[in-house]
């Protein structure tokens, strides 16, 4: 049935000629705050399982050397192994699945990456171990590339820093819960129990991301990769990218060693690994998450906040 206003808009929507009588403020409703969608906190659930795999070698160095009968500066390349496939699948599969389905491409890539965790549990040798952190890596960063892009698309644009942050929150977490445990189950199970404790966590992402996850509609204009890529003519964006690359690299390079230099150079007892690696999770999860509450209003003062400042002369 029509509204009253559709059928008299002379009479319902015609405006006031009387003087004395207040004009109604354009903003005298107040807009409700905005919630988050639940299908945001599947994409934070399932980057917590892709982040814990992802740092859980820092905690598991020792024993996987010692089990494959390697050094661990050995062990540590299959860190390297995960870094490369991350650098190298992420611009590969953002182009590759431009013009595919979103939700599809994410329930392919959590079960590729769960696959990939279970072959790293059951790996005979250093050589199956290392192939298992490539193909792990490779659809991690191709979920980290789709997810970003669905995650910013089911919230306004005053909200999307927010929904990033709840994001990326799942990699906090994973660094204050997930690689402290794998470290706890290395010690005590093995450190293949972590890998297995890792597809756990995957089967469950997948059936949040099968069930929860909207469906997406594709852009209306095909997108195209030489348009895509013009936005790395732009400096602003480069420098971006190599502070956050240098950042990055900085931080975890000491990161992935963090059990070793604790255990043989500062003496520490190997039970406290797994605290210390959750301590580090402590800091980066309160960072995320006071940068993402106050980015969306004040991004450049967010980033300056966390640069180092030049002391005064």
């Amino acid at each position: 049935m029509p509204s009253p206003s559709a059928e008299h808009p002379t009479t319902a929507s015609a405006p006031s000629t009387d003087p004395a009588a207040p004009s109604a403020p354009a903003t005298s409703e107040a807009i409700p705050p905005t919630r988050m969608p639940l299908a945001v906190y599947i994409l934070g659930l399932s980057v917590f399982a892709l982040g814990t795999s992802e740092f859980m070698l820092s905690g598991l160095l020792p024993p996987i050397a010692e089990d494959m009968n390697v050094s661990i500066p050995r062990a540590g390349l299959l860190i390297s192994a995960f870094a490369i496939g991350m650098v190298v699948g992420a611009p590969l599969l953002a182009v590759a699945t431009l013009r595919l389905p979103r939700k599809t491409t994410l329930v392919t890539l959590i079960t590729v990456f769960g696959l990939g965790q279970i072959a790293g549990a059951l790996a005979p040798n250093y050589a199956v171990l290392f192939a298992s952190r490539i193909v792990s890596a490779l659809a991690c960063a191709g979920f980290w590339a789709v997810g970003a892009a669905v995650a910013i698309a089911m919230v306004p644009v005053g909200s999307r820093a927010k929904a990033m942050a709840v994001m990326i929150g799942g990699l906090s977490i994973a660094n204050v819960l997930g690689v402290p445990a794998g470290a706890f189950l290395g010690e005590h199970l093995g450190w293949r129990s972590a890998f297995w404790a890792v597809g756990a966590a995957s089967a469950i992402a997948l059936v949040g991301v099968a069930t929860r996850i909207p469906h997406i509609p594709l852009p209306a204009a095909k997108p195209r990769l030489k348009r895509e890529l013009t936005i790395y003519r732009d400096r602003q964006v480069l420098l971006a990218v190599v502070i956050t690359a240098l950042a990055a690299g900085g931080v975890f390079c000491a990161f992935s060693y963090l059990a070793p230099l604790l255990t043989d150079v500062s003496g520490l007892d190997e039970s406290w690994v797994s605290a210390v690696l959750g301590l580090f999770g402590i800091g980066a999860l309160v960072g995320t998450t006071i940068g993402g509450r106050v980015a969306d209003a004040h991004l450049f003062g967010c980033c300056s906040a966390a640069s180092p400042r030049r002391r005064s002369s």
